[in-house]
């Protein structure tokens, strides 16, 4: 009988807690935790009760062969989900609060060792803690853990810092060597990331892991309902000395994480999505946004530098064009603002409404662009920011004409013999000829269509069906006369005997 319990579903429930407590064990017990140290710990398994003996990277390596059994059928972990968030994140957010505290008051000039080497063993346990809430994100998805992060306002400086010290480190592992005296003095405790970085070259905890992690906690703490400013205490400043904002550090720090080759990518644009949607930073990032990402589009697509990007606070170019991934996690970012921002907000003022038509010209010229050829993920992209832009621009409505599947019953057919059924479906269509309402068109959804529709012959199949969801909601939005228009030029593609790709 306890078969049928959804616990029981989780397997290795039991043997998943005890491994945690393994990983988080120094923050939780305040005890010192080495490499060639162990933590010995029962496991309850189906064979009964067992004394391993395991050290932090072992538990986590253990941990990832667990879960990934589930990526099949990941709803399994669910019942269980929000417990292995709380151990993991409870720890996390101590440590991250005290040494966010201890590195506010500590100066870098601070030669104190034995603080130095707490300090590094609190950061690595910290990445243990961060890679296994990854491992767990990877098998369930970003959004299902994101909703069971903490969010509390008082985290969210300190998450920041975090997020700052580990890209600062992933920057160093990136590069050949170091450069003295320059990256050292952009983040406090700078010499305590190096000695950490010289022995973590075999841990089982990946700092880009960590990233994306604090990306995922910093998505949810940037819709905290309270201004930013209120709980901005950074003496940052920009390079014309005026004073770096809360929101421009998060700004800035997301925006550097657009250009990775990895999932912290989609991430940071999650991120940048989620704090440019807040209604109090609508008018006064997202016009900056939206004016960069066009640019940075633009020189992309011709090679050209321009210097005179606006919001110094977003990457600048290094007298190269921006890389494939940079101009993905652009056109990444745009379509999640598009996704969850308010039409009413997106398109309100003729500056934004300017802003936008400049971005749309760009994504339409790099479509067109033969450099687009060689990412199908870039043309993905692209695709579903041209559905969402299409979108923005059309009143969200039901369409009267759509099919509608009716009531149907065997047996009230074969009382009333059909009649009652098909009387009731003149009588709709009736009032759906009356409602059905014709209005402009804007020229910018005729353009959107015509990219969707050029795309559902695309050789990639994740193009062809992001064009044809694109096409569908377009569409729903559309008056009758036009929806007939767009079936047509569907049909057409059938005609074409060579490009088979948009049959299916």
């Amino acid at each position: 009988m306890d078969a049928t319990f959804e616990s029981t579903f989780f397997a290795e429930r039991q043997e998943v807690l005890q491994l945690i407590d393994i990983v988080s064990g120094a923050a939780l017990d305040d005890m010192r935790i080495d490499d060639d140290e162990t933590t010995a710990d029962t496991v309850q398994t189906g064979e009964g009760t067992k004394i391993i003996e395991t050290t932090p990277n072992e538990a986590l390596a253990r941990l990832r062969t667990i879960l990934d059994k589930y990526l099949e059928c990941p709803s399994l972990l669910d019942p269980s989900l929000e417990i292995l968030i709380r151990r993991l994140s409870k720890p996390s957010q101590s440590i991250i609060r005290e040494l966010f505290v201890l590195h506010t008051c500590q100066s870098e000039d601070d030669n104190n060792m034995s603080h130095g080497e707490e300090t590094c063993r609190k950061l690595d346990t910290l990445m243990h803690l961060l890679s296994a809430i990854y491992a767990i994100s990877k098998v369930r998805g970003r959004k299902n853990i994101q909703r069971l992060m903490p969010h509390d306002v008082a985290d969210v400086e300190p998450v920041l810092a975090m997020l700052r010290w580990f890209g600062w480190m992933d920057r160093v592992q990136s590069s050949d060597c170091l450069k003295a005296g320059e990256e050292s003095n952009l983040v406090p405790g700078a010499r305590t990331l190096v000695h950490l970085l010289e022995r973590n070259d075999s841990t089982e905890a990946k700092v880009w892991e960590s990233i994306n992690t604090l990306l995922t906690w910093l998505g949810i703490l940037s819709l905290v309902p309270f201004d930013l400013d209120t709980i901005d205490s950074s003496t940052e400043t920009l390079t014309d000395g005026k004073p770096m904002t809360l929101v421009q550090s998060i700004l800035k720090t997301s925006a550097s994480h657009l250009d990775d080759h990895g999932a912290t990518r989609d991430t940071a644009a999650a991120c940048l999505a989620s704090l440019l949607s807040r209604p109090d930073l609508e008018e006064l990032e997202l016009e900056g946004f939206i004016v960069w990402s066009s640019r940075t589009i633009l020189s992309f697509r011709t090679g050209v530098i321009n210097d005179a990007l606006p919001h110094a606070q977003l990457p600048l170019p290094d007298g190269s064009k921006p890389s494939n991934f940079r101009v993905m996690g652009v056109i990444q970012t745009l379509a999640a603002i598009f996704k969850c921002g308010h039409r009413s907000t997106l398109l309100s003022t003729k500056q934004r409404l300017a802003g936008v038509e400049a971005l749309w010209e760009q994504c339409i010229l790099l479509a067109e662009c033969r450099v687009v050829n060689g990412s199908i993920i870039l043309r993905k992209l692209l695709v579903k920011l041209f559905a969402r832009i299409g979108c923005a621009y059309l009143p969200p409505r039901v369409a009267t004409w759509r099919y509608s599947r009716g009531k149907r019953s065997l047996l009230d057919n074969l009382i009333n013999g059909g009649n009652e059924a098909a009387q009731t479906k003149e009588n709709t269509r009736a009032d759906d000829s009356r409602s059905d309402v014709l209005f402009h068109v804007p020229d910018q959804v005729e353009d959107a269509m015509g990219q969707l529709l050029r795309s559902l012959t695309d050789s990639a199949t994740i193009v062809r069906w992001s064009a044809a969801k694109g096409i569908g909601r377009l569409t729903e939005r559309l008056p009758s006369t036009c929806a007939d228009d767009v079936l047509d030029a569907i049909l057409v593609s059938f005609a074409d005997v060579d490009k088979d790709q948009a049959w299916h």
